[in-house]
Formats: structure tokens, sequence, C-alpha cells
């Protein structure tokens, strides 16, 4: 069962007229300590996604002056080219003046993506490729504004691709007891592979001279899906392990498309995803939470077969522990 909240945060029109000369930056980056969380099994406020918040992508801050063209670039690689009319207040006045706080949050490895519960399909079912998703938000003095009069965005690869990329729009949903997000299924402004940018030691983007999203933003397409499919069950060893406390996913290894098993039968004690083609090659990771400690279950190079059923054997581990072995993908 899944929720959709604030399907259409933001839309906005873009003006691709910034420019890649930088004035009057000011960047400030800092990294969120996240309290240590008592595992609590029973309350409502302990959902996996605070459960599981140590193994999130850290957002990244910036303040930028506002009224010039501005670029910033995160850790991962991601560029965005800001110009002077950019930033406006929820009313439509454009933020001519005053320093303009970033909070830039990015998205690209598989273990990123299990941290953060940012999913790789549709809220129609749709498989999407990963080639990166950030987080953005702007605030002026406490108070949010939006990048409603437009940027650039450049999503850096590790290398040159003639792939097709298209820009969607991430959604904040919820399944039957925690917050995730998946993205939206109409996609825009596709572009027909990478950008090589030979100023800068020949780095590689998906490069976007106009964007249509705030907030969160896919950079992916879809998957062809076809022949013969199979549904996946993976059964946890009994109900002290459940969707209350536990998280399954499946990571398609050639596409780098991360799925949440968002479906659970408490009879059975299984999470269940439908319709994989058969002999699709993936990963499996189960992450538990109960009685004080953190589990994990790590399957390696499976195929999908006819009407599969796994058995899950979380064994005790470490967060620290998890997120390193999360870290493989």
């Amino acid at each position: 069962k899944i929720m959709k909240i604030n399907y259409m945060d933001q839309l906005f029109k873009c003006d691709c007229r910034g420019s890649w000369l930088c004035t009057s930056m000011l960047f400030v980056f800092f990294s969120c300590d996240k309290e240590d969380i008592k595992l609590n099994n029973g309350s409502p406020l302990f959902t996996v996604k605070t459960l599981f918040a140590g193994l999130s992508a850290e957002p990244q801050l910036f303040a930028i002056e506002a009224g010039s063209p501005q670029v910033i670039e995160g850790i991962s690689g991601t560029r965005l080219v800001f110009h002077a009319e950019t930033f406006k207040t929820a009313s439509g006045e454009t933020v001519r003046s005053g320093i303009i706080k970033i909070e830039l949050t990015e998205i690209y490895t598989s273990a990123d993506m299990i941290g953060s519960r940012a999913y790789t399909f549709t809220e129609k079912g749709n498989y999407l490729s990963n080639n990166g998703i950030i987080g953005l938000k702007a605030t002026v003095d406490g108070i949010a504004v939006y990048a409603s009069g437009g940027y650039r965005l450049y999503f850096k690869q590790k290398m040159a691709s003639r792939q097709a990329r298209a820009l969607f729009q991430g959604i904040q949903g919820l399944d039957d007891i925690s917050l995730f997000l998946y993205a939206g299924t109409d996609s825009t402004r596709t572009v027909t592979g990478t950008w090589k940018d030979t100023i800068a030691d020949d780095q590689h983007f998906y490069a976007f001279d106009t964007c249509l999203f705030d907030t969160w933003i896919y950079c992916s397409n879809f998957i062809a899906g076809s022949g013969a499919q199979s549904n996946i069950r993976v059964a946890v060893p009994d109900s002290s392990f459940n969707n209350s406390n536990t998280q399954v996913f499946v990571v398609l290894k050639e596409s780098g498309t991360v799925i949440g098993l968002t479906g659970y039968n408490p009879g059975t004690h299984t999470f269940n995803l439908e319709a994989l083609p058969l002999g699709t090659s993936m990963d499996l990771v189960v992450l538990g939470a109960r009685n004080n400690s953190y589990f994990i279950d790590f399957r390696r190079n499976l195929k999908v077969k006819q009407n599969m059923l796994l058995e899950a054997t979380p064994f005790p581990l470490s967060l620290e522990s998890i997120k390193d072995s999360l870290q493989s993908l």
C-alpha cells in the first residue's frame, strides 16, 4: 500500500540563461551529526527510516549571494548553475539581495539509495536506471524560496555514454510504515548522451540546460522489460522481523536500479516484489533492527527464477559495518 504526498511540489519553468562564471560566492559545507537511536520496537516513532537514519546520504549546505550568477558543486560532482533571477518567493517575487542557503543532497550510489530509501521505480511501477538523484532546498532567513526562475543542472558520470536520460520529479510517499522516495511517471528534458567538460579534466555529465522540478530530481530512463517475468518473495525468520523494523531491497546490477520491497505479508512474514524479468542479475539486501541490534543479510549475483522464494537469515552487525558492506554494491 502506497500513499502519495506532495505530488507536484513547485513545478516550474526554467530560463536557461545561466552563466558558468561564478561571482561573489560564499561556500559552506557541513555534515549532519546523526543522533544514536535506541532501537525500540513497537513505537510508531521508530519507523524504518528513522531506525536506519545513520545510513542516509548527508546533505551539504551552501550559502550564495542573491541577485548574481552563481555556481555550486556537490561532493559527488553535481553542478547547479543559477542566474541572477533564479530564486523567487512563494508569492513569485524575485529574490535580489541577501544570502540564500541551499541544502543539496546527492544520491548516486546504490548504498546511498538504500540508506535514503530512494527507489528507482515510478508511481506506476515502471523501473528506472539510476544516473543520479538530488534533493534541493533553499531558504532566506529561514523562509523557503524556490528556483522557479530556472537553472542549469549537471549530473556527473564516471564515463561517457550515448544512452539517453531524462529528468523525473521525485515524490515523497508512504508505504504501510514509513517515508520513502520514488519517481513520477512523466519525464522531461531528455538528452541523448553525456556532455564532456574539456576545461575540467574531461569530466562527463548528463547536462540539462533547463529543469522543471524543484525539491527531488532524478536523472534516469525507463528500463525496457521483455519476456517472461516472475514474482519474488523474501521470507524473514519470524514475525520479530517485520515491516516496522526490517527493509528488503533488490539491486539490479546492470542498471543500478534499487527497488524497495514495499509489500509485506504478516501471515507468511514475507516481503514481496512483482514482475521482474526471468534471468535478471540482482543482489539482495535485508536490513533489520531489533533488540537493540542491527542485522543484515546480503546475497550477491542472484538470477531471477520462476516463483522465486528466498529465505533470509539476517545476522547481527554494527550500523557502521553495515554501511561499509553496502559500499561494495
